[in-house]
């Protein structure tokens, strides 16, 4: 961060957060649907679908704490509310 405003500069790093957050959620639905073709290809029990949803659950779980991240320099810029983060359905 180059500017001489801390504000500023937690609003950026929000930003930023709210856009990996973004990407992880995609991430996670992707694979989520290909767990589901993998169930079809080699049923339910295979290491691929296990693979799969962990990943996804994985990602699901790094995009809460970049939401929560993003959240706390919300709060160091003193802003009064949240950063909206799209959401994809979650699981």
């Amino acid at each position: 961060m180059t500017t001489l405003d801390p504000a500023q500069d937690h609003w950026r790093i929000a930003t930023a957060y709210t856009h990996e957050a973004t990407a992880m959620r995609q991430k996670a639905e992707e694979l989520f649907k290909q767990a589901a073709h993998y169930e079809r290809l080699f049923g339910a029990d295979s290491e691929w679908v296990t693979g799969s949803k962990l990943l996804a659950q994985f990602y699901e779980e790094a995009a809460r704490e970049r939401e929560r991240l993003a959240e706390v320099h919300v709060g160091l810029a003193g802003g009064h509310g949240s950063v909206p983060v799209p959401r994809l359905d979650s699981r």
